[in-house]
């Protein structure tokens, strides 16, 4: 695969810049050929995929082409280029999550559920047809967000579930940023069927990142990351530190849960969960004579009158399918207020060595309750950084205490 700049894709496309890297794939803006229409073109990377790879992924993609939602990204169409394959879609401004994550962007707890409800409805889609997606993660999720306002949100479609056993296990972040979403089961260390529980464990993940900044697997824990499900009790305990609602606290504990049996048992149980904290939290707000703390995010994810592409796919190499996307793809005029970044605790920083040796302690315990599991990370709030911390779980559940660590 040789793409760069100005490169004409397929008679069809002119790439313009690279806009990101995954794990498997060259990300390149591009216009089209008849217009100043600009799509996103996720080439696979013949270095990390080798040819087998690239087939399957096509055939998977062309059988998933059809799954349509407003939190999935829209498929434009799927096909050969030299060596490899690639996805087209719309452009609209979409930036990976991943990539906005690492600027230090940060949103507020309900917008954060609010996002996370809009990813589990386009997943929610996979599992009305039967498909487990497996491969969710930050870099899945794509945001048209201009460091205001959040427009859209949406998950990579089809998803990169066939090729899960080309990731890069020598290098260590490639290996955090899949290894760390993957429930057991996907990673083959628990005998547990993969199902659709499998996805709400991922979802897990991805909400206590956006909530807390962090993986659940900190830098030094690449070995656990493949070989380890998450330490449920520190994700309790780095909850309650950052001052995270016991509710949701409850929601991002039930989700990670080892035994799939204790997770959520579907994606609705899920989403009814966040809904009724988002209604809580709205309610609040509003009786408390404050603004509706959601009302930048009505529009999320249908604030455009986008044309069905899938109408012009069979005309792809016409004007009238570009000149079609182009008047049916009108720019948002509306005007919100900016994001608000929520204050961390001043004493998080101090706790990151801290924290590092906690996510190393132990995994779950099928005895204990998400009560369980929420009481004890209470037990691990600091009155002042000088506190110190149990990070560990009682000795009768195996797991050895860790003496506590104090922050002065």
């Amino acid at each position: 695969m040789d793409v760069k700049e100005h490169t004409i894709v397929n008679t069809c496309y002119i790439l313009q810049e690279e806009v990101w890297h995954d794990s498997f794939s060259e990300i390149w803006r591009a216009t089209a050929m008849f217009s100043a229409t600009q799509f996103l073109l996720w080439f696979l990377d013949t270095k990390r995929v080798p040819k087998e790879g690239i087939e399957a992924f096509r055939q998977m993609g062309i059988s998933r082409y059809n799954i349509q939602h407003p939190a999935l990204v829209d498929i434009v169409e799927i096909e050969r280029f030299e060596d490899t394959v690639f996805i087209a879609s719309e452009y609209g401004g979409k930036r990976c999550l991943r990539d906005i994550l690492q600027k230090g962007v940060t949103f507020p707890i309900e917008h954060v559920c609010r996002f996370i409800v809009e990813i589990a409805e386009g997943l929610d889609a996979f599992h009305r047809k039967g498909i487990i997606y497996r491969h969710l993660n930050a870099e899945s999720v794509w945001l048209v967000y201009n460091g205001e306002n959040v427009e859209e949100i949406k998950l990579l479609n089809p998803g990169y579930d066939s090729l899960v056993d080309y990731i890069d296990k020598a290098d260590p972040q490639s290996v955090l940023e899949n290894f760390s979403y993957m429930a057991p089961e996907v990673k083959g260390i628990a005998d547990y069927p993969v199902d659709e529980r499998s996805d709400i464990y991922s979802i897990g993940v991805l909400l206590f990142k956006l909530l807390t900044g962090k993986l659940p697997f900190k830098s030094q824990s690449v070995d656990r990351a493949l070989n380890n499900s998450v330490s449920v009790l520190h994700v309790a305990n780095s909850l309650f530190r950052r001052q995270i609602p016991e509710e949701l606290s409850s929601i991002v504990v039930r989700a990670l849960r080892r035994n799939p049996k204790l997770r959520y048992q579907s994606l609705i149980e899920l989403i009814k969960d966040l809904k009724k904290f988002l209604d809580e939290k709205r309610k609040e707000s509003l009786q408390a004579g404050l603004a509706d703390p959601l009302a930048s995010l009505d529009f999320l994810n249908r604030n455009k009158n986008r044309v069905e592409a899938s109408r012009y796919v069979q005309a792809i190499n016409s004007i009238s399918y570009f000149q079609a996307i182009t008047e049916g793809n009108p720019q948002s005029d509306s005007k919100r207020q900016p994001l608000n970044v929520p204050v961390m605790p001043p004493w998080a920083k101090e706790m990151e060595s801290f924290e590092e040796l906690e996510s190393v302690q132990g995994e779950d315990n099928d005895s204990y309750t998400v009560e369980d599991y929420l009481r004890l990370g209470k037990e691990a709030l600091p009155e002042s950084p000088s506190r110190g911390v149990p990070v560990s779980l009682p000795a009768e559940t195996g797991h050895q205490p860790v003496e506590a660590v104090s922050f002065s």
